[in-house]
Protein backbone atom coordinates (compact mmCIF):
# COMPACT_ATOMS: atom_id res chain seq x y z
CA UNK A 1 0.00 0.00 0.00
CA UNK A 2 2.45 2.46 0.90
CA UNK A 3 4.62 1.91 -1.68
CA UNK A 4 2.08 2.47 -4.70
CA UNK A 5 1.25 5.57 -2.69
CA UNK A 6 4.86 6.31 -2.86
CA UNK A 7 5.19 5.43 -6.81
CA UNK A 8 2.04 7.77 -6.95
CA UNK A 9 3.31 10.60 -5.29
CA UNK A 10 7.17 10.01 -7.31
CA UNK A 11 5.29 9.88 -10.75
CA UNK A 12 3.12 13.12 -9.86
CA UNK A 13 6.42 15.07 -9.30
CA UNK A 14 8.14 13.81 -12.22
CA UNK A 15 5.45 14.90 -14.71
CA UNK A 16 5.14 18.43 -12.97
CA UNK A 17 8.79 19.17 -12.43
CA UNK A 18 10.20 22.16 -13.92
CA UNK A 19 12.24 19.87 -16.58
CA UNK A 20 8.98 18.69 -18.44
CA UNK A 21 7.77 21.87 -17.68
CA UNK A 22 7.39 24.42 -20.98
CA UNK A 23 8.32 28.19 -20.98
CA UNK A 24 6.72 30.53 -23.76
CA UNK A 25 8.12 33.97 -23.50
CA UNK A 26 6.10 36.56 -25.11
CA UNK A 27 7.23 39.54 -27.05
CA UNK A 28 4.47 42.00 -26.33
CA UNK A 29 3.48 43.28 -29.74
CA UNK A 30 -0.22 42.44 -29.24
CA UNK A 31 -0.02 40.77 -26.15
CA UNK A 32 -3.79 40.08 -25.86
CA UNK A 33 -3.48 37.84 -28.87
CA UNK A 34 -0.09 36.10 -28.03
CA UNK A 35 -0.93 35.50 -24.42
CA UNK A 36 -4.58 33.56 -25.89
CA UNK A 37 -2.58 31.65 -28.87
CA UNK A 38 -0.06 30.45 -26.08
CA UNK A 39 -3.32 29.70 -23.44
CA UNK A 40 -4.40 27.14 -26.37
CA UNK A 41 -1.35 25.81 -27.05
CA UNK A 42 -0.26 25.21 -23.93
CA UNK A 43 0.19 21.44 -23.26
CA UNK A 44 1.41 20.31 -19.60
CA UNK A 45 3.01 22.46 -17.18
CA UNK A 46 3.61 26.05 -19.01
CA UNK A 47 5.07 29.38 -17.83
CA UNK A 48 3.94 31.93 -19.69
CA UNK A 49 6.28 35.16 -19.88
CA UNK A 50 4.63 38.56 -19.96
CA UNK A 51 7.03 41.35 -20.85
CA UNK A 52 7.12 44.90 -19.03
CA UNK A 53 4.72 47.36 -20.43
CA UNK A 54 1.16 48.35 -19.75
CA UNK A 55 -1.31 45.99 -21.99
CA UNK A 56 -4.65 47.11 -23.22
CA UNK A 57 -7.21 43.99 -23.26
CA UNK A 58 -10.29 43.79 -24.54
CA UNK A 59 -11.43 40.34 -23.64
CA UNK A 60 -10.79 38.41 -20.32
CA UNK A 61 -8.36 35.82 -20.36
CA UNK A 62 -9.50 32.34 -19.76
CA UNK A 63 -7.19 29.55 -18.25
CA UNK A 64 -8.62 26.51 -18.43
CA UNK A 65 -5.96 24.61 -18.98
CA UNK A 66 -4.12 22.79 -15.80
CA UNK A 67 -0.26 23.75 -14.74
CA UNK A 68 -0.38 27.14 -16.28
CA UNK A 69 2.19 29.91 -15.30
CA UNK A 70 1.66 33.44 -15.74
CA UNK A 71 4.35 35.99 -14.62
CA UNK A 72 5.13 39.29 -15.33
CA UNK A 73 8.04 42.05 -14.63
CA UNK A 74 6.96 43.06 -11.70
CA UNK A 75 3.49 44.24 -10.60
CA UNK A 76 5.00 47.54 -11.28
CA UNK A 77 6.19 46.65 -14.93
CA UNK A 78 3.85 44.37 -16.31
CA UNK A 79 0.39 45.96 -16.25
CA UNK A 80 -2.75 44.33 -17.94
CA UNK A 81 -5.24 47.04 -18.72
CA UNK A 82 -9.01 45.80 -19.31
CA UNK A 83 -10.33 49.56 -19.36
CA UNK A 84 -11.06 48.65 -22.83
CA UNK A 85 -12.86 45.66 -22.24
CA UNK A 86 -15.71 44.61 -24.49
CA UNK A 87 -16.27 40.66 -23.90
CA UNK A 88 -16.44 38.85 -20.35
CA UNK A 89 -17.02 40.41 -16.86
CA UNK A 90 -13.36 39.23 -15.39
CA UNK A 91 -9.93 39.87 -16.50
CA UNK A 92 -8.35 36.65 -15.94
CA UNK A 93 -10.46 33.59 -15.34
CA UNK A 94 -9.18 30.07 -14.32
CA UNK A 95 -11.14 26.92 -14.35
CA UNK A 96 -8.12 24.38 -13.78
CA UNK A 97 -5.88 23.23 -10.84
CA UNK A 98 -2.09 24.56 -10.65
CA UNK A 99 -2.44 28.22 -11.63
CA UNK A 100 -0.03 30.80 -10.69
CA UNK A 101 -0.16 34.11 -11.61
CA UNK A 102 2.94 36.36 -10.08
CA UNK A 103 4.61 39.66 -10.93
CA UNK A 104 2.37 41.51 -12.61
CA UNK A 105 -0.70 44.02 -12.27
CA UNK A 106 -4.61 43.77 -13.12
CA UNK A 107 -6.62 46.96 -13.49
CA UNK A 108 -9.46 48.07 -14.60
CA UNK A 109 -11.87 45.36 -15.53
CA UNK A 110 -15.61 45.30 -15.44
CA UNK A 111 -16.26 42.65 -12.86
CA UNK A 112 -13.87 40.45 -10.84
CA UNK A 113 -9.77 41.26 -12.06
CA UNK A 114 -9.51 37.52 -11.13
CA UNK A 115 -11.74 34.83 -10.59
CA UNK A 116 -10.77 30.96 -9.79
CA UNK A 117 -14.19 28.50 -9.92
CA UNK A 118 -13.34 25.03 -8.92
CA UNK A 119 -9.57 25.09 -8.63
CA UNK A 120 -7.20 23.76 -6.52
CA UNK A 121 -3.47 24.49 -5.80
CA UNK A 122 -3.64 28.20 -7.21
CA UNK A 123 -1.08 30.46 -6.07
CA UNK A 124 -1.38 34.38 -6.43
CA UNK A 125 2.72 36.09 -5.33
CA UNK A 126 2.97 39.77 -6.36
CA UNK A 127 -0.24 40.81 -7.91
CA UNK A 128 -1.76 44.19 -7.81
CA UNK A 129 -5.04 44.67 -8.43
CA UNK A 130 -6.96 47.90 -8.68
CA UNK A 131 -9.11 50.30 -10.08
CA UNK A 132 -7.70 53.68 -10.91
CA UNK A 133 -10.55 55.80 -11.48
CA UNK A 134 -10.74 55.68 -7.35
CA UNK A 135 -13.93 54.94 -5.72
CA UNK A 136 -16.56 54.58 -7.93
CA UNK A 137 -20.49 52.27 -7.62
CA UNK A 138 -18.94 50.98 -11.34
CA UNK A 139 -15.82 49.31 -9.80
Amino acid sequence: MHSTILLFVLSFLMMSSPANAETIKLAGRELETELSDALQIANGPTTIILPSGHFSFKNEVIIDRPGITLQGQGMGKTILSFKQQKAGAQGIIGTKDFITLENFAVEDTHGNAVKILGANHVVFRGLRIRWTRGASKRN
